[in-house]
């Protein structure tokens, strides 16, 4: 019995010693690992936000703005903008230390397959949350349904990436759900042009059949001017759908100023600064991130995507 007891004192021991030992290797492990460079606070953005401006000059108002964000009870002490290419760059400047990076939507629905980033807020481009992308014709078009635009030509407004842009995912699944044809194949010609309100006023003065737009620019341009709701009408519209996301990676989540930032991202429309920087991407506000606001958007690219199998 002794010597059985002996036994298994010397097996608790030695487990005990391996536990003991793994956790000396671990910690020590820990203590290897660099701390993260809170000193600098990095933000990329994506390319694709900025068609109507000069990369340098997008760059240099997203570096301003970091710099007031982080100069007031900060350990942050630099900001730098770094211009995002393409997800492979997003995912390299991830290791060399991005903080947070605003994405399209299409763009952070690719990401989130390949790594972890922490969706925090929404950049608002109207009076509300989620806008929605509007196809326009004119009043007395004898355009009645979808198939009487087949062969038509339609300008499409151009503010973000086109390829990427929620707008165009939405018009490509609805011809392609509705006609199975590509865009390209299904109207006669399609344009592009850099605003919304150049291609509403395209459809205005009959340059156009159809226009497709974003919600919030066609209120806006229809209140300055009462003509464009005489003369032309909403032929479709799509669900409400959120364009863009801020991201977190976890090094900023992890930020001992995580807080301080935040409230000073949320509360950009109340500084100079801050509205500076909206202007430049022609955004409203910033919003608290909510995973119900991504639903549409969610589903719609969802579809999108069997179509393109």
């Amino acid at each position: 019995m002794s010597s059985f007891i002996t036994i298994n004192i010397e097996i608790c021991m030695k487990f005990y010693s391996y536990v003991l030992i793994g956790l000396i290797l671990f910690t020590s492990n820990l203590k290897s690992q660099p701390a993260p460079d809170y000193s600098v606070l990095k933000c990329g953005y994506s390319k694709s936000l900025t068609v109507q401006m000069k990369m340098e000059e997008g760059k240099a108002v997203v570096e301003v703005l970091i710099q007031e964000i982080i100069k007031e009870n900060s350990r942050s002490e630099k900001a730098e903008s770094i211009i995002i290419e393409n997800s492979q760059q997003l995912l390299q400047e991830i290791k060399n230390g991005l903080d947070m990076t605003v994405v399209l939507v299409p763009e952070y629905w690719e990401l989130k397959k390949k790594i972890k980033l922490f969706p925090q807020v929404i950049p608002v481009t109207g009076d509300s949350v989620q806008d929605r992308t509007l196809l326009l014709i004119k009043k007395n078009s004898s355009i009645k349904n979808l198939n009487d635009l087949a062969g038509k030509k339609i300008v499409i407004s151009g503010e973000i990436s086109t390829e990427k842009s929620i707008m165009q995912i939405w018009l490509h699944t609805l011809i392609k759900k509705q006609t199975q044809k590509e865009v390209h194949k299904f109207f006669g010609s399609v344009y592009k042009v850099s605003t919304g309100p150049t291609a509403i006023m395209d459809l205005f003065f009959n340059k156009a059949d159809a226009a497709l737009v974003i919600q919030s620019n066609y209120l806006a341009l229809q209140e300055l001017n009462p003509q464009i709701g005489e003369q032309l009408k909403v032929f479709i519209r799509s669900e409400p759908f959120v364009f863009a996301v801020l991201l977190f990676t976890e090094k900023l989540l992890n930020h001992p100023d995580k807080k301080l930032i935040m409230d000073k991202i949320l509360n950009m429309d109340k500084t100079r600064i801050g509205k500076n920087y909206l202007n430049l991407f022609k955004l409203t506000k910033m919003v608290p991130y909510q995973e119900a606001y991504l639903e549409n958007t969610f589903r719609l690219l969802s579809e999108y995507e069997k179509f393109k199998k």
